[in-house]
């Protein structure tokens, strides 16, 4: 029988879930614990995902789901974000950011990838640094479209396609909503020896790897 994926968004500190899979690194093994961090940000590429933080001590080869009291997924878990842990203990990926991936890759459509890491430009940026409003890289994905177009660390993003670009929820919606091999015009401020100058670009995405 299907599981139910439930509602991410509604979790809170304190709440008890069950980690179920492999959490202790081997098949059918499950542990239960309380949520202590909703408020982290995943370090990944183009699209960052909200991360939920247990109290569960689980292996570091561990890979399963959490399950509220009402049996439904809440969150995802693998082997990779156990690893980054501090403390051995269980993180997830929140289910309801998730459940728009989950949709394309259950009807064989891949991600769309442009292949870098950035935030958003603060006021305080602007005013102390006069750096222009947008999205900053902080990283380029090595053989990524956005490397291969020529894209490089500092750039600061400020239109994609007719968009114009000024918040990481913007740059975000953008690469959420395109298809792999769509081409998109991406328009930057780059710093150079007089100030940042604008910089246009022809990126076509590729499938997330």
């Amino acid at each position: 029988q299907p599981v139910t994926l439930g509602n991410s968004l509604l979790l809170h500190l304190g709440t008890p879930v069950l980690a179920v899979g492999s959490p202790l690194g081997s098949a059918d093994s499950a542990v239960s614990g309380n949520i202590t961090s909703i408020k982290t940000m995943s370090d990944t590429e183009d699209i960052r995902y909200p991360l939920i933080k247990t109290d569960m001590l689980g292996s570091s080869n561990g890979n399963g789901v959490l399950l509220n009291l009402n049996g439904e997924v809440v969150g995802i878990y693998i082997r990779e974000l156990n690893e980054l842990s501090e403390n051995g203990t269980i993180t997830a990926y929140g289910i309801s950011e998730l459940k728009g991936v989950i949709e394309r890759l259950s009807n064989n459509l891949g991600i769309a990838y442009f292949g870098v890491k950035c935030r958003e430009v603060t006021e305080v940026d602007q005013k102390t640094y006069q750096m222009p409003a947008g999205v900053g890289i902080t990283s380029v994905a090595m053989d990524s479209p956005a490397m291969k177009a020529g894209i490089q660390n500092g750039d600061i993003i400020v239109k994609m396609g007719s968009k114009e670009i000024s918040t990481q929820r913007e740059f975000e919606n953008i690469i959420s909503s395109s298809e792999p091999e769509q081409l998109i015009s991406v328009t930057v401020m780059r710093q150079g020896a007089e100030g940042y100058v604008e910089v246009e670009f022809d990126v076509t995405l590729s499938v997330m790897p």
